[in-house]
């Protein structure tokens, strides 16, 4: 099983719009690459992968001073919704 935590990507399913859909492209397209190679050998993959309403609090720069708190604060959040999802509990079982 793999479980990757992608920040530099973002989730196909809520793509942000604009220039962080630019900035985050690249990232994006190698996960999926890499998660399709896994997944033909028969891996189990679950990715986790920022929304765009979390990238809205991300922001472009990465390297800013300020926020990190909010962002790191987000991303707990985001992940312990991630952690209660069926899909992530079937994966951790085995089943999905």
């Amino acid at each position: 099983m793999i479980i990757g935590i992608a920040p530099m990507a973002y989730d196909p399913a809520d793509p942000p719009t604009g220039m962080p859909r630019v900035v985050r492209g690249l990232p994006t397209r190698t996960l999926a690459s890499e998660a399709a190679f896994a997944r033909a050998r028969g891996a189990q993959v679950l990715l986790i992968r920022p929304t765009s309403s979390q990238l809205a609090i991300h922001g472009l720069n990465s390297m800013r001073p300020d926020g990190a708190e909010r962002i790191a604060q987000a991303a707990r959040d985001a992940t312990a919704e991630v952690l209660r999802t069926d899909r992530f509990q079937e994966v951790l079982a085995g089943v999905g």
